[in-house]
């Protein structure tokens, strides 16, 4: 009722209107239409039992039944037209995904991700860039250039990106050409603003031009094998399957490590997710869900907005839901491919020129679901020791999927209102990595892809909005490396011997 008459206070004026008015309009009318409809039958029949005759009846007032539904059909048909005439208005001034949210919030009662998490710093940036609307204003040839050099430039700065943004610790393996997609997505969904990143000993590729990239628009650290201290682990091993554990339990040391360092710097909410995987609103339970994802900064806002619903109602009943570590399930996405057409939908073509490079876009079936990955609130984080204990990777136990021991198990939750897509990707992209020690033959690539359980495109409207905020030529800079296995500036033997 509290957020019921929170936007009633706001007005007709506001955004926010649209749903006032549908609410408000559409209340009015019902309550007209069964007060006035039904007045007064044609005629009376009174029961008189003093009198001889045993039913007497009295002509009533015709004119008010008559009346009565003329007042009723002429006060809904103007309820109906102001209803048209201001929501057409608000549709012209481009109401926002939030504003059918809150729309949801009062014909449904459903509480979705409010938009306080942002400072107002960033929403005036927000407001008044030029590009945000997607104007084709010409930029000058060297724009490329400026964008990289000038920081304060960033159309979607956060003043405090400690606690109103996300860190995530990512290890990588020649993943370039997935990591020209990651980067982007994450910066303008999660919002990711500070990147740990684990170069693997075994890449042949090294990330840094790509990462150089996007220091502009947030802090990113280049960590090595050196960094984890544990040169026991990186010697050569006869046995594959050896090796495999070891790299399964270097990653979940690099977590544990990196999770610390955060901690150190008042980092809170963390991701500990790979350069395939993508989180976004489950549509199966979130109103408009697509709609949201054209918000910058959705995801720490639904999890926050969640939490404080949750929190307000119950303390231990959902601690998947409200607890310091949200582990969610994770939705495997083939290789089955769609038409032109419906890759293109939606997708500003003056930036990107081919879809068919971003796995976002490209790839719409749903195959399996997979076990669940963790975002961590480093606040509620005691290191032990000097966080740097190393544990066995493990599917019931902590590991890569259940990075602390505070968080739930990582089995599939589908009911959860948040998820991560998982991209199998092209047969190019998943065999990439030249020094796996995973065996990934092309039949194993064959059966996890080629799976359809139904078409999904709820995460597409995130490379639209990121162009709309980020302007053109910005977006197509850092939009350029996603699908691209060009690597010749990248070997990292090349990079060695200048």
């Amino acid at each position: 009722m509290n957020d019921f008459l929170n936007l009633l206070e706001r007005g007709i004026t506001g955004r926010a209107g649209y749903c006032t008015n549908t609410a408000v309009c559409l209340f009015v009318c019902l309550f007209v239409v069964v007060c006035f409809y039904h007045i007064g039958p044609t005629t009376a029949k009174i029961r008189m039992p003093s009198s001889s005759l045993s039913v007497l009846s009295i002509p009533s007032s015709r004119w008010r039944l008559k009346w009565g539904r003329r007042v009723a059909v002429t006060t809904a048909a103007a309820f109906v037209t102001l209803f048209l005439v201001l929501n057409v208005w608000n549709v012209l001034y481009q109401v926002s995904s939030r504003d059918l949210d809150d729309c949801e919030l009062v014909l449904r009662g459903v509480i979705l991700p409010s938009t306080s998490t942002f400072t107002s710093k960033s929403t005036l940036i927000l407001d008044s860039n030029p590009n945000v609307e997607g104007d084709d204003t010409d930029v000058d040839a060297d724009a490329d250039a400026d964008a990289d050099a000038d920081a304060s430039a960033d159309p979607l700065f956060i003043a405090d990106p400690h606690h109103n943004a996300f860190a995530a610790c990512l290890m990588i393996a020649d993943d370039n050409q997935r990591l020209g997609e990651w980067l982007p997505y994450q910066y303008f969904a999660m919002p990711l603003r500070h990147l740990v990143v684990l170069v693997d000993g075994a890449s042949t590729v090294s990330p840094t031009r790509i990462l150089d990239k996007w220091r502009p628009y947030m802090t990113i650290e280049e960590w090595n094998e050196g960094h984890l201290n544990r040169t026991d682990v990186l010697t050569d091993r006869a046995e594959p399957q050896y090796k495999n554990l070891v790299r399964k339990n270097r990653q979940g040391y690099f977590y544990r490590k990196c999770a610390t360092h955060l901690k150190a710097l008042n980092y809170t909410w963390t991701s500990f997710i790979d350069t395939d995987e993508y989180p976004v609103l489950n549509d199966d339970h979130v109103p408009l869900a697509a709609q949201l994802m054209s918000t910058p900064g959705v995801i720490l806002k639904t999890i926050q907005d969640v939490q404080q619903k949750i929190k307000a109602k119950t303390i231990d009943s959902h601690e998947q839901y409200a607890g310091p570590c949200v582990v969610t399930y994770r939705q495997e996405y083939g290789h089955v491919e769609s038409t032109a057409s419906e890759i293109a939908r939606d997708v500003p073509t003056a930036v990107v020129d081919n879809p068919l490079r971003f796995d976002t876009l490209r790839y719409r079936h749903r195959a399996r679901l997979l076990i669940g990955k963790s975002f961590y609130d480093l606040t509620h984080f005691l290191p032990q020791g000097n966080g740097t204990r190393a544990y066995f990777h493990h599917r019931g136990d902590m590991g890569t999927h259940r990075i602390l021991p505070a968080c739930p198990d990582p089995w599939p939750r589908p009911g959860h209102w948040l998820r991560i897509n998982h991209y199998v990707g092209s047969w190019e992209s998943y065999n990439a990595r030249q020094n796996d020690t995973r065996v990934r033959p092309r039949e194993q690539w064959e059966h996890k892809g080629n799976i359809s359980m139904g078409v999904d495109d709820t995460i597409r409207p995130w490379i639209g909005a990121f162009v709309r905020h980020m302007g053109m030529e910005r977006s197509r800079h850092l939009l350029a490396d996603a699908g691209n296995f060009d690597f010749s500036k990248d070997w990292i033997g090349l990079a060695k011997s200048q």
